[in-house]
């Protein structure tokens, strides 16, 4: 993609997204991706906030040998003036090697800060070492956290969390996760805000016969009081199978709702999705996604997008990959701002295009 650019006068916005390649290449010995973006710069002005984020190079590679993927960020800035918010975020090298004998992954980040003057917010995550290894017995992942904080003073915010163990462990007869969370709780007080999550149990288990995991999440409720914010997300089932056929997923989601009333904002946004379910079988990879509506109205400031996606199906066979999306209509709207977007196409004839120019 040569460049994605979006422009909002009288409100000073401009992003750039210069993507130099994104290059897929499937052969007989192995898969491989390479995504070299020079530059994703995000400026918006009279409100100070520029984002850079420079990646040098993202390399996959899948040989008969192994798996190497590595990620090598020179640096991600986030800075806003006038507001005293700062994020910096130095990450050495993201590595991940699969081998004849094992799997390992390593994860050195120096440091991640974030601070906000003025509001009194500082979030400072120091993490010594992600390791994960697996050999010809088993694999055992082990996150050493030394503290996660966040104090927001004059305003009452705290957040703390408190986990009691993330352990995974897979030996000659199978993968076995548990993470148990005691409570992770936000409070705002004088704002209204609280938010609770409860997660019963994340447990991941792959045998000789398949890999099932299943997510249990009884209620995850943000509730804004005096705002009029309340977002609810209901997730019955997320299920992942993997057999000797192959690896199917479905996702079962009955209503994710954000309602923002009282503000003269008029924000909804309602996504009912029906099922998303990805079936990899021994003759190739299939994922279709059925999404009824995906609807986002912003009333008093004039925006609204409507997303309405038929089906978006991805197979891979011995031969190759290939992708349909057909999407009705992707329609972005915003006045008194002069932003208008509207998407009608099928991307299926843009992939044809692509196909023909890497096959010349």
């Amino acid at each position: 993609m040569a460049e994605r650019e979006e422009t909002e006068t009288g409100e000073g916005t401009e992003e750039q997204l210069m993507m130099a390649e994104r290059e897929e290449t499937e052969t007989g010995e192995g898969t491989e991706e390479q995504l070299m973006m020079a530059e994703r710069e995000e400026t918006e002005t009279g409100e100070g906030t520029e984002e850079q984020l420079m990646m040098a190079e993202r390399e996959e590679t899948e040989t008969g040998e192994g798996t190497e993927e590595q990620l090598m960020m020179a640096e991600r800035e986030e800075t806003e003036t006038g507001e005293g918010t700062e994020e910096q975020l130095m990450m050495a090298e993201r590595e991940e090697t699969v081998t004849g004998e094992g799997t390992e992954e390593q994860l050195m980040m120096a440091e991640r800060e974030e601070t906000e003057t003025g509001e009194g917010t500082e979030e400072q995550l120091m993490m010594a070492e992600r390791e994960e290894t697996e050999t010809g017995e088993g694999t055992e992942e082990q996150l050493m956290m030394a503290e996660r904080e966040e104090t927001v003073t004059g305003e009452g915010t705290e957040e703390q969390l408190m986990m009691a163990e993330r352990e995974e462990t897979e030996t000659g007869e199978g993968t076995e996760e548990q993470l148990m969370m005691a409570e992770r709780e936000e409070t705002v007080t004088g704002e209204g805000t609280e938010e609770q999550l409860m997660m019963a149990e994340r447990e991941e288990t792959e045998t000789g016969e398949g890999t099932e995991e299943q997510l249990m999440m009884a209620e995850r409720e943000e509730t804004e009081t005096g705002e009029g914010t309340e977002e609810q997300l209901m997730m019955a089932e997320r299920e992942e199978t993997v057999t000797g056929e192959g690896t199917e997923e479905q996702l079962m989601m009955a209503e994710r709702e954000e309602t923002e009333t009282g503000e003269g904002e008029g924000t909804e946004e309602q996504l009912m999705m029906a099922e998303r379910e990805e079936t990899e079988t021994g003759e190739g990879t299939e994922e279709q996604l059925m999404m009824a509506e995906r609807e986002e109205t912003e009333t008093g400031e004039g925006t609204e997008e409507q997303l309405m996606m038929a089906e978006r199906e991805e197979t891979e066979t011995g031969e190759g990959t290939e992708e349909q999306l057909m999407m009705a209509e992707r329609e972005e709207t915003e006045t008194g701002e002069g932003t208008e977007e509207q998407l009608m196409a099928e991307r299926e004839e843009t992939e044809t295009k692509v196909k023909g120019q890497r096959n010349s």
